[in-house]
């Protein structure tokens, strides 16, 4: 046998939407189908899988100060706050778990658009000109040409994004 492979993830299924709940609120979970198939191709490669499942879960797991696994495959998401995504890989590295993907301060800056935007442009990497808005009525003076798309700052996978994001004016 291969190597104990941990699995971090956020499904759908954990976190139900209520009515109240926006269409795309956990847009960014992947479907039962998906740790499925990624679960059958490592195990197809030898290697022995453990589904942990959220921060929440891997959390519980560590308590028991029991170290499981060799590695983990992460893909978990977080379900709240701006570093969510960073949640998963902070705690294997505080436990000293090696992983699969990106580190927390990786995956903390590219959520964040903005902080994005200003390490590109430091970088010297072409991107598109932007500017943060705060007040809905300061989009009569931003110094940018329309049409626009405009985005939430901390969301990721196009979540919000709809037909109403491009905007030609200011009043819409």
């Amino acid at each position: 046998m291969g190597f104990r492979v941990g699995m971090t993830y956020d499904v759908k299924s954990q976190l139900p939407l209520r009515p109240e709940d926006p269409l795309d609120l956990n847009a960014e979970f992947d479907n039962d189908e998906t740790i499925n198939v990624i679960e059958q191709a490592i195990r197809s490669a030898n290697h022995e899988v453990l589904r942990i499942g959220n921060a929440r879960q891997l959390l519980e797991r560590l308590s028991t100060r029991r170290r499981e696994v060799d590695i983990v495959f992460n893909i978990a998401e977080g379900e709240e706050g701006r570093n969510r995504e960073s949640q998963v890989p902070i705690l294997l590295e505080m436990m000293q778990i090696p992983y699969v993907g990106a580190d927390g301060l990786t995956l903390g800056l590219t959520l964040d658009k903005v902080l994005t935007k200003k390490v590109l442009i430091a970088e010297g990497i072409p991107t598109p000109r932007f500017c943060e808005v705060h007040d809905p009525q300061a989009l009569w003076q931003i110094p940018l040409a329309f049409p626009l798309i405009v985005k939430l700052r901390y969301e990721g996978s196009s979540k919000w994004v709809s037909d109403r994001s491009l905007i030609n004016a200011p009043e819409e």
